[in-house]
């Protein structure tokens, strides 16, 4: 891919920003960025919440239980999300980032072997639009297609600030 997600994530943990991590995927790689930890959430599925729960909460941080529909968070909690993998709620993004935070998320796109459910159209051209819709300035965009061992890679990338 012509991006690294974690390395752009990384770039965005600057001293002070509270910063919230959603979506699929291994948050493992966070815990270890530097960050600190009262500074970090997590939003996960009951699959790894109790286990996050237990292990950011000795550390001063918070996990917190979100599949879908409305975030647990109050308006402008954050100044960075992150989000991996599945359809990201820009709206819901949007309302728990402060004016001015940040936004990165890397999706799946329909083409991606591990993609299930969505719809055919679902890639960059069609999701950008609907990222600014939601309150996001574009900072960066990239697509990409790849073939691979196990099938095919579809990804996409936006970077947006809350405006």
């Amino acid at each position: 891919m012509t991006w690294d997600f974690r390395q752009r994530a990384k770039a965005f943990l600057r001293p002070g920003v509270r910063a919230l991590y959603l979506g699929q995927g291994d948050p493992e790689w966070l815990l270890s960025s530097g960050h600190p930890f009262p500074l970090l959430c997590l939003a996960l599925g009951p699959e790894t919440l109790p286990t996050w729960q237990r292990a950011l909460g000795s550390l001063g941080g918070q996990a917190a239980p979100w599949q879908e529909g409305a975030l647990p968070f109050a308006d402008g909690s954050f100044g960075l999300v992150l989000h991996r993998y599945g359809p990201c709620p820009y709206g819901e993004v949007r309302r728990v980032l402060r004016p001015g935070g940040f936004c990165l998320t890397e999706q799946l796109g329909a083409r991606d072997s591990g993609a299930q459910s969505l719809p055919p159209h679902y890639n960059l051209e069609n999701q950008a639009p609907l990222f600014q819709k939601a309150g996001f300035r574009i900072q960066y965009q990239n697509q990409h297609y790849q073939e691979k061992g196990y099938g095919f890679a579809h990804r996409f990338l936006l970077v947006g600030k809350a405006v």
